[in-house]
């Protein structure tokens, strides 16, 4: 499942918001950990991740063959 805020929400704490309430829904149903996937161009989000206290988990790399 994908999540984003629109340009024209961004900056105004709806990401943080996103992110606090899945923490939250998954705690409540038992959960121990969450992985998020974030695109390597997506800086916002990345420094967003990282100030909720997400760590890189992994590194993964592709290759379009045509």
């Amino acid at each position: 499942m994908d999540l984003l805020v629109t340009h024209e929400f961004q900056g105004r704490g709806v990401g943080r918001e996103m992110l606090n309430y899945v923490e939250e829904k998954s705690k409540q149903e038992g959960a121990n950990l969450i992985r998020s996937e974030v695109g390597k161009g997506n800086i916002a989000s990345q420094k967003l991740h990282e100030k909720s206290g997400f760590h890189t988990y992994k590194v993964l790399y592709e290759n379009r063959i045509n």
